[in-house]
C-alpha cells in the first residue's frame, strides 16, 4: 500500500514539474498575459512574458517612462492602461515573436472578417500582401519563421487587422525563403491571387500628377521594351494617353516600377530635340504650379495670363512639336489647351487626399479662365469644370 502511494506521489510531482516547465521554459512562455491593477498614479496593465533584453530595450525607447516601467513590488513590467500604449507595446513584442492576443483584446482590437487564427492565409490588398499563420508550438521553428519574415524589406505588423504585411514587390522573395521552412505559409502565398500585383501601384503613380512619378512610368516602360519608349510608339497621342497605354502593358506583364536612371534616355531617338522625352508641359515650363508647393492664387493667375498672351514662336520647346498645338496667343485654341491641361490635372487630383489643395487650385483657375476669356473670345468648345 505504502509503495503504491509513493509511486502515485512521484507521478503527481512529475505532472506538477512538467506543467511548471511548460509555463516557465516551454512553448507557452512566448505568450504575453496581462493583469490590470491600480498603480500609484494611474491604471496600469502588468505584462507577464519571457524576459528579452532587446524587446525591453525597444519598449523603453519607444514608450518611455511612465508608459513602460518596472513594478518593484510586483516584480513585473507594466504599461499604462490606455489603448494606444497597449497597441504600441503589443506591436513591439509581436516583432520579437511573442503572441500578444490578450494585449490586443485589452485594447479592443477586434477587426471584422478576421481570418481564423488556426490557418495560414494570404491576401493581396492594394500595394501590400497581408498574411498570417497559426501559433507554432515548436519554439525553434517558430523563431525561424518569425526571423525570416522580419528580414523581408518593408515588412510591417498591422495591429488593426493583426496580420503581417509586406510590399507586393517582396512577395516572391518571401515565398522563396519561407517555402522550405514552413510549407503551409508558402502554399498560402503562392495560391493568393496576384494576377495584377502592380495595378494599384501604377494607378497611384499616374494619378499623383507628380512629374517624378510619371517619368518613373516612362523609364520603366523603355527599360523593359528594348529601349523603345512609349513616346517612340505613340508620338501623336497626348502624354496622359501614352501613360495609360504604358501602365496597362506593364501591369499585364507583371513588371514592377523602377526608379529612373538619369544617365539613360527614355526615348530611343534622343538626338532630335523635338523628339526628346515629352516629360513636362507648356504651363509648367512657363512657371505655373499649383498645390501645397505651388504658387499663390494671384501668382497662378498671372502665369495663366502670361501663357495666354505668349506668342506661339516664343513658347518653350518640350518635344514632339507639342508647342505647335497651342495655337496663337489670345485665341480659343490657346484657351482650350490651357483648359484641357487644367482639367486633366483636376481629374487626376480629385480623389487623391494628398492633392486636395492642388485640386481646389485647379478648379479655381479653370473657373477664372472661363470668366476671363471664354465669353470674351466667343469660344464654342465644351467647358468641363464648373465646380
Amino acid at each position: 500500500m505504502n509503495y503504491a502511494l509513493e509511486i502515485f506521489c512521484i507521478f503527481l510531482l512529475f505532472i506538477v514539474w512538467f506543467g511548471l516547465g511548460k509555463a516557465w521554459g516551454g512553448d507557452y512562455q512566448d505568450q504575453v498575459t496581462t493583469r490590470k491593477f491600480k498603480g500609484k498614479y494611474s491604471e496600469r496593465v502588468a505584462l507577464v512574458y519571457r524576459y528579452n533584453s532587446e524587446a525591453n530595450a525597444q519598449l523603453k525607447e519607444t514608450l518611455g517612462w511612465p508608459s513602460f516601467s518596472w513594478e518593484i513590488e510586483r516584480k513585473q513590467w507594466s504599461v499604462e492602461d490606455d489603448r494606444i500604449t497597449l497597441i504600441k507595446a503589443a506591436d513591439i513584442l509581436t516583432e520579437f515573436g511573442y503572441e500578444c492576443k490578450e494585449m490586443y483584446d485589452q485594447a479592443q482590437v477586434h477587426p471584422s472578417g478576421h481570418k481564423s487564427p488556426g490557418e495560414c492565409w494570404a491576401q493581396a490588398e492594394g500595394t501590400v500582401l497581408h498574411f498570417q499563420w497559426p501559433f507554432i508550438e515548436r519554439a525553434s521553428k517558430r523563431e525561424l519563421v518569425m526571423d525570416t519574415v522580419r528580414r523581408i524589406e518593408g515588412r510591417k505588423w498591422d495591429p488593426v487587422n493583426r496580420t503581417w504585411t509586406i510590399p507586393l514587390t517582396q512577395v516572391q522573395v518571401l515565398h522563396g525563403r519561407i517555402e522550405s521552412i514552413y510549407p503551409p505559409l508558402g502554399k498560402a502565398i503562392i495560391e493568393c491571387d496576384l494576377k495584377r500585383p502592380y495595378e494599384l501601384i501604377y494607378r497611384r503613380l499616374i494619378e499623383s500628377g507628380d512629374e517624378e512619378n510619371w517619368q518613373k512610368i516612362e523609364f520603366t516602360f523603355i527599360n523593359s521594351n528594348n529601349d523603345v519608349g512609349i513616346l517612340d510608339l505613340y508620338p501623336n497621342k497626348e502624354r496622359f494617353e501614352r501613360l495609360e497605354i504604358a501602365i496597362e502593358l506593364l501591369i499585364k506583364n507583371n513588371i514592377p516600377p523602377k526608379d529612373r536612371d538619369r544617365n539613360k534616355p527614355i526615348v530611343k531617338n534622343n538626338k532630335n530635340p523635338r523628339h526628346k522625352l515629352h516629360h513636362t508641359s507648356i504651363p509648367n515650363e512657363l512657371g505655373y504650379n499649383a498645390g501645397k508647393s505651388g504658387l499663390d492664387s494671384f501668382s497662378r493667375k498671372s502665369k495663366l495670363q502670361q501663357i495666354m498672351q505668349t506668342k506661339k514662336e516664343d513658347l518653350p520647346i518640350i518635344g514632339n512639336g507639342e508647342e505647335r498645338k497651342w495655337g496663337q496667343a489670345g485665341t480659343c485654341p490657346r484657351l482650350k489647351k490651357l483648359h484641357d491641361f487644367l482639367s486633366s490635372r483636376a481629374r487626376l487630383s480629385k480623389n487623391n487626399r494628398r492633392m486636395q489643395e492642388a485640386f481646389e487650385d485647379y478648379i479655381e483657375d479653370i473657373n477664372w479662365l472661363k470668366e476671363t476669356y471664354y465669353s470674351y473670345y466667343n469660344c464654342k468648345f465644351r467647358w468641363h469644370y464648373d465646380e
